[in-house]
């Protein structure tokens, strides 16, 4: 345990996908999809919703390690996140992932397997994701 994973690939966040997550959630606040009163606020940009920002984690996950021998993979939830800084619309986020620990979930000792055949694994990672402002 303690073992890096790896750091992913960058990502940018552009407006187009901070519009989509607001339409696809009803989280239209104008900090996230007002770029004129935005520009007008104390970050000068809107800026990525929280959400959206932990929401990529899989896709960023997906360039930096795999898990072998899996037939899929099921969110269990995180257990303690921290939103630290604000991610401004156009930049570029990755994530370092380290093994924190790897054994049966809860629920699999309350209620044994949900599916014949199938041997739950809960894996913790510490994930730190990283942005720069894309200034192009």
């Amino acid at each position: 345990m303690g073992e890096k994973l790896g750091t992913s690939e960058w990502l940018t966040v552009e407006q187009s996908h901070i519009d989509l997550f607001a339409e696809t959630t009803g989280d239209h606040q104008w900090i996230n999809v007002d770029p004129a009163r935005a520009a007008e606020g104390q970050f000068g940009t809107t800026i990525v919703h929280g959400f959206l920002t932990l929401s990529l984690l899989p896709v960023l996950a997906a360039s930096t390690y795999e898990v072998g021998k899996k037939r899929m993979g099921i969110n269990y939830g995180p257990t303690k996140i921290r939103l630290t800084a604000p991610v401004p619309a156009g930049s570029r986020v990755r994530a370092t992932a380290e093994l924190v620990a790897a054994e049966a979930p809860p629920c699999t000792e309350r209620h044994g397997a949900a599916w014949p055949g199938v041997s739950p694994i809960q894996i913790s990672q510490r994930s730190t994701a990283a942005g720069t402002r894309r200034t192009a």
